[in-house]
């Protein structure tokens, strides 16, 4: 009957081990899968940093060249004022 217990044991123990197995190998994969996540985010966040970046030379680059048609303008509207008074 010894030997029956000790079986009986070694048959609850068994299962109990797989069962945490399963957990840690579940908690693992969770851990990973948050990692994943965190990457994920961090990467949209560079992603749009450098769109935004990208938007604002863009901004300053139309800045740039609609500065240089007012100027051309001034310019252009001064010679026409020269012209109508000669």
């Amino acid at each position: 009957m010894n030997e029956n217990d000790k079986n009986a044991g070694q048959n609850e123990e068994a299962p109990l081990a797989f069962s945490l197995q399963l957990e840690l190998i579940a908690s693992l994969l969770g851990i990973i899968a948050d990692a994943l996540s965190v990457w994920a985010i961090l990467e949209a966040i560079d992603e749009a940093n450098i769109a935004e970046e990208q938007e604002i030379q863009n901004q300053n680059g139309l800045d740039d060249k609609l500065q240089k048609m007012q100027e051309q303008i001034d310019q252009l509207t001064e010679e026409l004022a020269n012209v109508k008074k000669t």
